[in-house]
């Protein structure tokens, strides 16, 4: 059951945590970066809402994750009970007398009191493994692959990210506008940047 049913739906989850979490990031340092911008154009609410958004989000498949860490041991528990509680209607029924059935009861339930834990432990690490799985795959994915991640999530290679600086570099009719707004920040802005 856990393998098959939570594990999957705990890869999911982790993976729109990372999604979220990434985001929170973002607006958060791009608050921090632009902040005398941000005061000067008057969009504290714009990142502030956004950054809310994330970190809501963020906060949501947490509280999922810790529900699904917790789940697997009430299920193991009650298959355990049910299982005694079956094997002892079972013997009742061929005739076994109760008081025959103690020391077999007793000797189940001292085995699953103390393989409880540790069953507990081993399927709560199974959920954070596949919780985990996604960002742990998209590591691997992008170290093996000599690529960077780019702010738009694009794969690109290293060497093309390297601008030559000799004197100076130029920017012409630069537009740049946050993804999740249409007010432009730079509209068609063009300028110098001399070295030293």
């Amino acid at each position: 059951i856990i393998l098959f049913i939570v594990k999957p739906y705990s890869r999911r989850i982790g993976n729109r945590f990372r999604e979220e979490a990434v985001g929170a990031s973002k607006w958060l340092i791009q608050t921090f970066s632009g902040v005398k911008s941000i005061k000067v154009a008057n969009s504290e609410a714009f990142f502030s809402e956004n950054y809310t958004r994330h970190a809501k989000n963020v906060s949501e498949y947490q509280k999922r994750v810790e529900i699904l860490s917790i789940m697997p041991r009430f299920i193991i528990e009650a298959f355990t009970v049910a299982g005694v509680l079956i094997m002892m209607l079972v013997m009742v029924l061929l005739g076994a007398d109760l008081i025959d059935l103690v020391p077999q009861l007793s000797a189940f339930l001292v085995a699953a009191v103390r393989l409880l834990p540790s069953i507990n432990r081993i399927s709560a690490f199974i959920n954070q493994i596949s919780y985990m799985e996604v960002g742990l795959d998209n590591c691997i994915e992008v170290l093996d692959s000599g690529f960077l991640e780019g702010d738009d999530g694009e794969l690109i290679k290293d060497s093309e990210t390297k601008v030559p600086f000799n004197n100076s570099i130029k920017f012409n009719e630069i537009t740049f506008a946050y993804k999740d707004s249409d007010k432009k920040i730079f509209d068609k802005a063009s300028f110098e940047v001399l070295k030293g």
